[in-house]
């Protein structure tokens, strides 16, 4: 779940995969994503993904009308001349808005050709579509990124984020990155937040909306459902 800074309620959910293997037992994505992006049958993956994710929280849409549903887009997916197709053709079939889908960018599309990336994003926005920039803070230039293409939300990367908490220069340098997005009109969500103390000083500097385990870890659907009315408003 995403949940509001201010509240403590629920405004927004990130879709993520995981594998339960019987050989093997539960492998998390960053030891099976990274072979599947080799696959040329990735695309489907991701497309399925979107879809399922769409079908699954339309229950919460039904109390929630502007719940936000946050998917990931692989690097393979941009590069399909028919991707934004595919997204159009899934909301249809799901009948779910478009303004309730929220696509996001991870770090390896940032290598993909800007102009193209840029040209996919505009369709996504005339659309209704959300967009947001996954992992700002690491790797390649984040700051480009938001100068340069149509974001509605950064996602303050965990890692670093948790790497300059705890350091007053690490602190101005979040502040500096919340004030930056807030002043472009920009929506900031932080991920990796454990403690109380996090929330605090992420609502002090107006940071909007925050993810991690002081709320919730990465939850089935059934339980997931079970843990979002108790983040209800």
């Amino acid at each position: 779940p995403v949940v509001a800074t201010k509240t403590g309620r629920i405004t927004a959910v990130e879709a993520l995969i995981r594998w339960s293997s019987p050989e093997y037992g539960r492998i998390p994505p960053d030891e099976f994503i990274p072979v599947l992006e080799n696959d040329v049958l990735f695309p489907q993956l991701g497309n399925w993904i979107l879809r399922h994710s769409l079908i699954d929280m339309k229950p919460l849409l039904k109390v929630l009308p502007n719940f936000l549903i946050h998917v990931n887009a692989s690097y393979s997916q941009f590069e399909s001349d028919f991707f934004v197709d595919e997204v159009a053709r899934i909301l249809n079939e799901t009948g779910i808005p478009a303004k309730n889908l929220c696509i996001e960018l991870t770090e390896r599309c940032r290598l993909l050709d800007i102009e193209m990336l840029r040209q996919k994003l505009k369709a996504f926005k005339q659309m209704g579509i959300k967009i947001a920039l996954d992992d700002f803070g690491s790797g390649y230039s984040s700051l480009n990124m938001l100068k340069d293409m149509p974001v509605d939300v950064v996602k303050i990367d965990k890692e670093f984020f948790s790497d300059t908490m705890n350091t007053r220069k690490g602190r101005a340098v979040i502040s500096t990155v919340v004030d930056l997005a807030n002043n472009l009109d920009i929506d900031v969500i932080s991920e990796g937040v454990e403690t109380r103390e996090q929330v605090d000083f992420l609502t002090e500097i107006h940071c909007a909306m925050v993810q991690g385990y002081y709320f919730s870890r990465p939850l089935p659907l059934a339980e997931f459902m079970v843990k979002a009315h108790e983040l209800l408003p």
